[in-house]
């Protein structure tokens, strides 16, 4: 019989937790400790349908998840149509256009057929799910929001240098970042390192 080596010490620490990272929060003896304990959790990439094509740099982030899946972990592909109508900048120096909800829509009708290319769907054991951000976000009153706020301040915004950088979209930033700190209830994310702040948040 083959060996799994996906469940090798030697797979966790030479490969699912250090090739394409760059950084794990709380910390990677954390997130190793309760993968070697064999506890199964539920993680995503947050995608925003900001074109038609899944961006290549994307497939980072997607391949990492492909390989949580094999290891039997719950794999959510998280489109975020919510934060694509407000013009989320990430790491752009400039705000992205605001999308019209049938954009977006456009945009997304062939997302699951592509990151298929690398996520596995039709799984009859563990199959990867697709989710969409506006699912929860639609729900959140101004209330919800001020409430969130408070809980971070202005001086832990600016220590960042996506914000230095760009003064001109503060107030939008903000109000994205602390948005982004609300996902579907999941044990791990995959993002980009500029999404640090809703990252340590979660």
């Amino acid at each position: 019989m083959k060996k799994d080596t996906h469940n090798d010490t030697t797979f966790i620490d030479t490969i699912l937790l250090k090739r394409g990272i760059e950084a794990i929060y709380p910390s990677k003896e954390a997130l190793r400790e309760v993968l070697l304990a064999g506890r199964k959790l539920t993680m995503y990439v947050g995608i925003d349908p900001t074109a038609t094509v899944i961006h290549v740099g994307n497939a980072i982030g997607l391949r990492k998840l492909a390989q949580f899946q094999k290891l039997g972990h719950k794999i959510i592909f998280l489109v975020g149509d919510f934060t694509a109508r407000l013009g989320d900048p990430s790491d752009k120096e400039q705000m992205r256009r605001m999308l019209t909800e049938e954009e977006i829509k456009r945009n997304v009708k062939t997302y699951k057929e592509q990151a298929s290319r690398i996520l596995d769907f039709d799984s009859k054991v563990n199959p990867a799910v697709v989710k969409f951000n506006s699912t929860w976000l639609n729900k959140l009153s101004f209330g919800d929001i001020i409430e969130l706020a408070s809980h971070f301040t202005v001086q832990q915004m600016m220590e960042r240098d996506l914000f230095q950088k760009r003064l001109n979209l503060i107030s939008h930033l903000f109000a994205i970042q602390i948005i982004k700190c609300i996902t579907s209830k999941c044990s791990f994310i995959i993002s980009g390192i500029f999404n640090r702040m809703h990252l340590v948040a979660e």
